[in-house]
């Protein structure tokens, strides 16, 4: 028998689905329903196996998109899948015919030779050896190894047709390791209204020692499971957790209850970056820049926000026009929260300012107006200080122009509050570009006004008027 101890953190996320988490939980006999039974086949097998009994439209089924920027060397998860077997109600041979990559999302479907009768049975096998490749990305969300721990992301465990169907998800592990993981469980099964709440989750597997900070805020569970080199460093970090998260949620209320995983990890160098998902992120930096600078500090709370923001915000995530609030917004709230509990200085906020404003100074005059605020995401990596930067001063500059015109009745953070209150991740009205600019006027039409100069400024000269 293994003598180490598994540690599976799985958190529930989801990045695009609009179907609502308020709906009910539990799985009804007679409805269509998504079912996995996934097999962990333990830390140096490298692979999991997984039976999946899923209803079926016509003759196609689908796996999540994958990032190339993390994964650069394959085209899509079917690449790291083998089915195994592959059956339904009929006696009649199937056969995947061609993988054909959708428009929306991304997302990349095979195409079976008949239409399905009855429920798709799988037998497939998930390798997911590839972690412990040497990418240049070190804070990739999808797999890092650590020794003979790592963690990775659940988008390839699961094949579906139909996402919205209730689901439902056992799990086997081998014998005399502990699962722990923060799912609806009803008997001896996980269960949820959609796939929503077991696609895109952070799994963490350890055979040696994790460190794990708990903290509980309203509606709030929060959880940090952390890989430092030491000790002094995870404890600092849950301090400013406890801080960080009391602020977001005083600011931000949860109307139901959240479960959120993060997990921060160190690599060599001075680099530093993340990912998130709408209840789980990833975070990396180099413990050896703790001391000399506050980009981790940025790093992570910055993921942490993205609970909020964008993933509170129904039509924004993946929508590239929103790239400047996604990020830029996020930046400015994760300085607030920082600056406002003492976690840096008022220097280090004015010293944080001002290399933004150069950074984003520099990239504009450099693109020689070619790129604007507002459409710097549709090409995200090349155009980073124009999305994160410019997205900030947008953020920064409504905040000045909200109080000065309002007499400090508005600023950023109440007008974040009304938008996670109009559009909700599982409501009707969707936030775009338009319905953004059309809030903003109901404060005031002159600011609306401004801040559509702001956004299409593709020059330097046009956006330093704003400063």
């Amino acid at each position: 028998m293994n003598k180490f101890i598994l540690y599976l953190i799985i958190s529930a996320t989801f990045l695009w689905c609009e179907s609502s988490p308020n709906e009910k939980a539990n799985v009804q006999d007679g409805n269509e329903i998504n079912s996995y039974h996934i097999t962990f086949n333990g830390l140096k097998s490298r692979s999991i196996s997984i039976n999946a009994q899923i209803p079926v439209d016509e003759s196609e089924f689908y796996i999540l998109p994958h990032d190339k920027r993390f994964l650069p060397d394959i085209e899509s998860y079917w690449d790291v899948i083998t089915i195994e077997s592959m059956s339904d109600d009929s006696k009649d041979p199937l056969d995947i015919i061609e993988f054909i990559k959708t428009d929306e999302y991304n997302i990349t479907k095979a195409k079976l030779n008949r239409e399905v009768v009855g429920n798709l049975e799988l037998n497939y096998t998930v390798d997911i050896s590839y972690i412990d490749k040497n990418y240049p990305n070190l804070n990739t969300a999808i797999g890092k190894s650590f020794g003979t721990d790592y963690f990775l992301v659940a988008k390839p465990l699961f094949i579906f047709s139909k996402y919205r169907s209730e689901t439902k998800v056992t799990i086997s592990n081998p014998a005399g390791l502990k699962i722990t993981i923060p799912w609806k469980k009803q008997d001896e099964s996980y269960l949820a209204n959609s796939l929503r709440e077991f696609a895109y989750s952070n799994i963490i597997i350890t055979s040696g020692p994790m460190n794990t900070s708990d903290i509980v805020v309203g509606n709030l569970s929060y959880s940090i499971a952390s890989f430092l080199n030491n000790k002094e460093s995870a404890k600092l970090i849950k301090e400013m957790a406890i801080d960080i998260s009391n602020y977001y949620v005083n600011l931000f209320p949860l109307d139901k209850p959240v479960r959120y995983v993060q997990l921060v990890y160190s690599v060599p160098g001075r680099d530093s970056g993340g990912e998130a998902y709408p209840y789980s992120s990833a975070s990396a930096f180099s413990e050896e820049s703790m001391k000399t600078s506050i980009s981790w500090k940025i790093t992570v709370f910055h993921e942490l926000f993205h609970m909020w923001n964008s993933h509170r915000l129904n039509g924004v995530t993946l929508n590239r026009k929103m790239e400047w609030l996604t990020e830029g917004f996020t930046e400015f709230m994760t300085e607030m929260a920082l600056y406002k509990n003492g976690h840096i200085s008022e220097n280090q906020l004015i010293t944080l300012r001002e290399s933004r404003l150069s950074r984003l100074k520099n990239t504009m005059i450099r693109k020689n107006g070619k790129v604007s605020i507002l459409n710097s995401g549709e090409n995200k990596g090349p155009n980073y200080n124009i999305v994160y930067e410019g997205g900030w001063l947008i953020a920064n500059w409504l905040n000045n122009e909200f109080k000065q015109k309002t007499m400090n009745q508005w600023d950023t953070e109440r007008f974040l509050a009304h938008l996670f209150d109009k559009y909700p991740e599982d409501g009707d009205l969707k936030l775009t570009v338009e319905a953004f600019m059309s809030e903003v006027g109901e404060i005031n039409k002159e600011t609306e006004k401004k801040l559509i100069i702001l956004l299409n400024a593709s020059n330097w000269e046009s956006v330093k008027e704003f400063i």
